[in-house]
Formats: C-alpha cells, sequence, structure tokens
C-alpha cells in the first residue's frame, strides 16, 4: 500500500525534506501528518474519489497519500482542457472531493470542492476516522489520458 511507504520513509529518517517548493521546505514527518489529517478530512466527506485540477506542485503528492490513507482513488484531471471536458470526467467519477484552484471553483458547484491553497497548509495529526484496513487491490489512480 502506497501509504506504507511514506511510513516507511517517516520511520527510517522523520527530519528528511521531502517537498521544497514556494514555501518552506516539508519534512517526510510533516508530508505524513498533513497526508493523514486531508484523509480524515476526505473519509469524514464520504469521498469516494479526489478529483485535483490543477498545476503541479507539493499539493500533489500530497494528495496522492492523502488518498491512500483514505483508501480512495486520486484521479488528477489536466487543467488545460476546457471547463466542460473537465466537468464531464468529472460526473463519471462518484462522489468526487474535487481540489483546484479558487478562479474554478465556480465551475463545478454541485460537487464537494476545496481550495487547492486549504490543503497545502499544516494540518493536525490525525489517526482516528481513517480507515483501519485499505484493501490492497483497490484502485490508487484514476488517469484519464487524452
Amino acid at each position: 500500500m502506497l501509504a506504507n511507504l511514506l511510513e516507511t520513509a517517516v520511520a527510517l529518517d522523520p527530519s528528511r525534506v521531502v517537498l521544497r517548493g514556494d514555501e518552506s521546505p516539508v519534512t517526510v514527518t510533516e508530508l505524513a501528518d498533513r497526508a493523514r489529517s486531508l484523509a480524515a478530512q476526505l473519509w469524514a466527506d464520504g469521498a469516494e474519489h479526489c478529483v485535483y485540477i490543477g498545476v503541479n506542485g507539493p499539493i500533489v503528492p500530497l494528495a496522492l497519500f492523502a488518498c491512500a490513507y483514505a483508501g480512495i482513488p486520486f484521479a488528477p484531471i489536466n487543467y488545460r482542457l476546457s471547463d466542460e471536458q473537465i466537468a464531464g470526467l468529472v460526473r463519471r467519477l462518484s462522489r468526487p472531493l474535487v481540489i483546484t484552484d479558487e478562479p474554478r471553483l465556480a465551475a463545478y458547484a454541485g460537487r464537494t470542492m476545496i481550495p487547492r491553497d486549504a490543503w497545502t497548509a499544516s494540518g493536525m495529526p490525525v489517526t482516528e476516522g481513517l480507515p483501519s484496513a485499505v484493501d490492497a487491490e483497490a484502485v490508487a489512480t484514476v488517469l484519464f489520458t487524452s
């Protein structure tokens, strides 16, 4: 399971910096804490898919690991597609939670949405409210190709 990979990295070198970007560096322990916190939110919201629409950055591995902890598929969608194309792809996914940039939020009304910046903020470590076991055979990522 993908979450086990992150937990192993934490056990081996908890202070190792694994993400750098416009923000301050993020250690593997901070990444795991944020991912668990966000996974609890996905789980609490009843999301069955987590959609990401936006540019690449620290949010991508954060969302991927959060999905692994929550036991739901991560579905990144190309932000360069038209709003109509993106909406069509989002409609194909059951109970999606959409993470995207603020300007695009209005285009997906009726879906549970979180602004991208809210996901990159530090979350409180969470160990409660997550599934106790995730099906190792479950789909981890849904990719739409063009």
